[in-house]
């Protein structure tokens, strides 16, 4: 399989042997390893930024970690914050920080399913001197010493050149596969509480407002419910099933993962985050706020819908930008579907079969 040829351990090499720091000097090295596999950057991460070391005064190095070094200090002067102060602040230590940037390339492979894609990121760091290692008063305890100085000023000096590694590699239809066993077995525990579960089933839309006209069981309203797919997936499929994939968009050149894994405290669960993230690009952080009132007029919506749009590039973007939240509140679609079924507006079927379908069965992140 193509996925297996996939691996930190190359790239990361190949990053080193080419010396490659910038986007495009990037995506020439994943080309390169991988000629076969049509990478592109589809995501940026600039500013953060991590703990690091110490230096003396001429940026000879002192420690490589800054909180385990004063955290010794203390230990050999009695467990003494304020005497360990009092031993290093007149030597003039500076503290450094590590500041990062995070690349994200995404590649489709085979063509069986719009999941089929990878996603690699890569980190590339600088450590640079912040600030003096302590303040000019004594501390108050070891939380405080350990505390960083913030200073409102620009770093000091950068003292490391560009530290570049791979940070992640994933099959993302695998990785969404993982999150699917994951939500069915919880499902699966919550069975019991789910069949003492009632809902709306049927509502109206009345004076800008939807009315109920009937509780029904949960599973008899929803009778698929331990295999619907998860949120990701139906996220991925209504683009191949709306407009944008059907003008044959690729999923994963416009939208990728912030995928994270936690560890839950009952029965230490592994659990996968995941967030959709846009792609960026031309205006991509330009993009408008839409925030509609539950009673706007359904023409004024659709014009700035359309004007939105415009803007992404292809029609029905709204709807993935209104799923991932930060752009398009959830009312707009409650209102678009309110207009559809009072033959208001139109829209071509397939948007609004996707539509509808999540009106009936809602989702987002």
């Amino acid at each position: 399989m193509i996925d297996t040829i996939l691996n930190s351990r190359a790239l990361n090499t190949a990053i080193h042997h080419a010396g490659a720091t910038k986007a495009h000097e990037l995506e020439a090295v994943l080309r390169g390893v991988y000629p076969l596999i049509n990478f592109s950057l589809v995501g940026l991460w600039e500013g953060w930024h991590r703990d690091g070391g110490i230096v003396d005064m001429d940026q000879r190095r002192i420690a490589f970690d800054r909180k385990a070094w004063l955290r010794e200090l203390v230990r050999e002067t009695g467990d003494d914050p304020r005497a360990a102060w009092t031993a290093v602040k007149p030597k003039g230590y500076l503290a450094t920080r590590w500041q990062g940037r995070t690349f994200i390339f995404t590649a489709p492979f085979g063509r069986s399913t719009p999941e089929d894609f990878f996603q690699v990121m890569i980190e590339v760091e600088v450590e640079i001197i912040e600030s003096l290692l302590v303040e000019d008063h004594p501390p108050d305890d070891l939380d405080d010493l350990l505390s960083p100085i913030c200073l409102a000023r620009e770093p000091i000096a950068e003292i490391s050149a560009p530290k570049v590694q791979v940070a992640r590699i994933f099959n993302v239809s695998q990785l969404l596969g993982e999150m699917a066993k994951a939500q069915r077995s919880a499902r699966e525990k919550d069975l019991p509480n789910l069949q003492q579960k009632t809902i709306p089933l049927h509502s109206v839309y009345r004076n800008g407002r939807w009315a109920v006209l009937q509780d029904v069981p949960f599973l008899e309203a929803r009778p698929q419910y331990l295999d619907e797919p998860i949120d990701q997936l139906r996220m991925i499929r209504d683009w191949a099933g709306s407009s944008p994939g059907k003008s044959g968009k690729e999923f994963c050149r416009h939208w990728y993962f912030d995928a994270k894994k936690f560890l839950l405290e009952q029965g230490k669960t592994t659990y996968n985050g995941c967030i959709p993230c846009w792609a960026i690009g031309k205006g991509a952080k330009e993009l408008p706020e839409l925030r509609f009132r539950d009673n706007e007029s359904p023409f004024l919506v659709m014009d700035q819908l359309e004007r939105f749009d415009q803007k992404v590039g292809h029609p029905f973007s709204w709807f993935f930008y209104m799923l991932h939240g930060n752009r398009i509140t959830a009312n707009t679609g409650e209102i678009v579907v309110a207009a559809l079924r009072h033959g208001d507006i139109n829209l071509p079927d397939h948007d609004a079969a996707v539509l509808f379908n999540w009106h009936d069965n809602p989702y987002g992140f």
